[in-house]
């Protein structure tokens, strides 16, 4: 395995997908609303330099994810599915497993210095969200997966609250309504991607003494959770349609919903049963990325086809 490889596998490459997601989430709800009279503050080098941040502080987590996790021994306890439980680099060599520690600590660095820049010329506001994304990075694996409920939004904080509201804020220069509607859904669907994968490894976690909510409350109880939180998303989404300045665009990202009725029956029905799991969690991801995806795609799109001035 060369350092490369082992890069991608600490990375957890095909898991990075969401963050560009949300990033550009944010700056097509600024760009749309621009569209509509709102001031943008947009240059292409506060746009890359929020997607590296971003991407560096979710390859960050992950890294010491792993590093912390096969030191703890969950990875020998662990039956990996395609969505969990860690990507097994280590198996094939236990003596990089200092790379990952120098992977995360390294992508947290990136992470600092491009937050450092990006508060420095869009504003103090962002000291605040930047203080408690390197905290979730830190604390993520040995403290707040300990923790339930907060266990629970650790992801959707960093992901919804942090990346999309943030990556608005550096377009446009203020929090608005449409910034909090366009950030909620994701907080809820980053949330529901995390909970879902924690149900194949609640035994192994238990052993090592994490404490989530299909632990906590069985994970029966936990399906229930997460179907209220699904549809909650799209709730939000029409809501915020109807009750906000987001452009009609933003519906687009209204199509996966075709998929909350099999998806809630396939999580219920098969909460217990993970290997019949398997393909309703593979379901949440698509849909998990292509609500985010699809919403970005229609408020860019808009403005082109349909000014609004």
């Amino acid at each position: 395995m060369t350092r490369f490889q082992a890069f991608l596998g600490v990375a957890r490459a095909p898991f990075l997908i969401l963050t560009p997601l949300c990033v550009l989430l944010g700056f097509a709800a600024a760009y749309a609303l621009q569209a509509q009279g709102e001031p943008l503050h947009f240059n292409a080098l506060n746009l890359i330099l929020t997607l590296i941040g971003a991407t560096a502080a979710h390859v960050a987590v992950n890294a010491l994810n792993e590093w912390s996790d096969y030191r703890s021994g969950l990875d020998k306890l662990t039956q990996r599915t395609p969505f969990s439980g860690g990507s097994g680099t280590w198996f094939a060599q236990p003596e990089l497993l200092g790379f990952a520690l120098q992977v995360g600590l390294g992508a947290l660095a990136v992470t600092v210095l491009c937050g450092l820049y990006l508060a420095s010329v869009s504003g103090p506001a962002l000291w605040g969200p930047g203080i408690v994304g390197v905290l979730i990075v830190v604390l993520y694996t040995d403290y707040i997966n300990k923790r339930a409920w907060l266990c629970l939004i650790a992801p959707g904080t960093g992901f919804g609250l942090l990346m999309t509201l943030g990556s608005y804020y550096v377009a446009s220069q203020q929090l608005t309504w449409e910034a909090l509607a366009v950030s909620l859904p994701v907080f809820l669907l980053a949330n529901n991607l995390l909970f879902l994968n924690q149900f194949p490894d609640t035994d192994a976690d238990r052993q090592i003494g994490r404490h989530n909510i299909p632990i906590a409350m069985g994970k029966p109880r936990a399906a229930q959770i997460y179907a209220m939180t699904l549809v909650a998303v799209y709730g939000i989404m029409l809501f915020a349609l109807m009750a906000t300045d987001l452009p009609w665009g933003y519906a687009l990202g209204l199509l996966p919903a075709l998929a909350v009725l099999p998806l809630i029956r396939g999580v219920q029905r098969n909460a217990e049963n993970i290997p019949a799991l398997q393909a309703f969690m593979g379901m949440n991801v698509a849909v998990t990325l292509l609500t985010p995806g699809l919403s970005a795609l229609g408020l860019f799109v808009q403005p082109w086809f349909f000014p609004l001035n």
